[in-house]
């Protein structure tokens, strides 16, 4: 008899952990297509995929205020198009994808970056002056074109009248959305030209014109 109830309760507690609404959850996923997003014109869209929701039931997908809904699969899975990238008010945000068939609900973060290039301090003696360069959402770019979101980064001088100065190696890319700020270093270690310089920040060890993963800041000597 002992044995009996041991096993009974065994079965029991299998039965209630494939009944229960935690369990059932658990089994909920969302996966999106980037580890992180970029803005851009036309804006980049946010494409997510839901799998082990209710069969045939009705899906529901929320985030950044908006909503789109569609009929989940008979195998559990659930794609309702996408969304666009919000606006961000900072560099880098990270805002909630939210899924629901009604009983199991999924959130997954969504990592949005800006793509820019910038220095500081902005103004100060070409001679002397020393900056912190930031290279912001490069990786998120690379990782849009299957390219290694944490590649070196490298700068590419070009002087006041087009030509070629020299390129420089500034560090690596990391964090999710592939960034990078430098401590503080020359922001002009080569003799100066009066006029505007630009310096381009891309993967390329050495100077390429045509590159789409890039960005750029400029300068002026007076």
């Amino acid at each position: 008899m002992r044995r009996r109830s041991r096993h009974a309760i065994a079965a029991c507690a299998v039965t209630a952990a494939a009944l229960c609404g935690p369990a059932a959850a658990d089994a909920a996923t969302v996966t999106l297509d980037h580890p992180c997003y970029f803005q851009a014109t036309p804006r980049q869209k946010i494409n997510f995929r839901g799998a082990g929701f209710r069969p045939n039931a009705q899906g529901r997908a929320q985030f950044a205020g908006q909503t789109v809904a569609g009929a989940i699969g008979f195998d559990g899975a659930f794609s309702a198009g996408g969304f666009p990238t919000p606006r961000l008010t900072r560099n880098q945000q990270r805002f909630t994808l939210s899924v629901t068939d009604g009983t199991n609900n999924v959130s997954v973060p969504v990592n949005v970056t800006k793509v820019l290039g910038d220095f500081n301090p902005s103004s100060g003696r070409p001679e002397t002056l020393r900056v912190r360069i930031l290279v912001q959402g490069l990786g998120a770019v690379l990782e849009s074109l299957h390219r290694n979101p944490h590649s070196t980064v490298y700068a590419h001088y070009i002087r006041p009248n087009g030509r070629l100065k020299a390129n420089r190696r500034l560090g690596r890319l990391s964090g999710v959305c592939g960034s990078l700020l430098t401590g503080r270093i020359r922001l002009l270690p080569y003799g100066s030209e009066l006029g505007t310089w630009r310096v381009y920040l891309d993967t390329n060890p050495s100077y390429k014109r045509r590159e789409v993963a890039r960005v750029s800041v400029a300068f002026t000597v007076r």
